[in-house]
């Protein structure tokens, strides 16, 4: 992800790069093992509370880029001032995680192709102010 998001400082450019993270590797070899933190979050529930809080961390830090990401597109005029980064990071990270586990179960990467797209066009008829478009 980190790697994905090197020399793009356009927040919209930043969140399309993230998605595309997800597609690439659900396009590959995600499909074979799923996603680690997907798998980890559900693993871990209640049975593993230091396990559990490790993943909690992870997604807590992805919350913490897309929140910053958020907040700088809206304080350099590329993203919607009105756009909520909390609702926006919980959809978002949902979305993809989510496409991840259809995609995994059925042995089909549709379903993360979908999520993105969705997100994609989201993204850029909610988020993106008019004059980036």
């Amino acid at each position: 992800m980190t790697k994905a998001l090197e020399g793009k400082t356009n927040a919209v450019d930043r969140l399309l790069a993230m998605m595309s993270v997800f597609q690439r590797l659900g396009e590959n070899s995600f499909l074979a093992g799923g996603c680690p933190v997907l798998n980890t979050a559900v693993e871990s529930d209640d049975a593993h509370p230091a396990l559990r809080l490790r993943t909690q961390k992870a997604v807590d830090d992805w919350q913490a880029t897309l929140h910053r990401i958020i907040r700088k597109g809206i304080e350099r005029g590329e993203i919607q001032p009105e756009t909520e980064a909390d609702t926006f990071a919980t959809v978002f990270i949902s979305t993809l995680e989510g496409a991840v586990m259809l995609s995994k179960l059925y042995g089909d990467s549709v379903h993360i192709r979908r999520a993105v797209a969705f997100l994609t066009a989201y993204i850029n008829h909610n988020l993106r102010l008019e004059e980036q478009i």
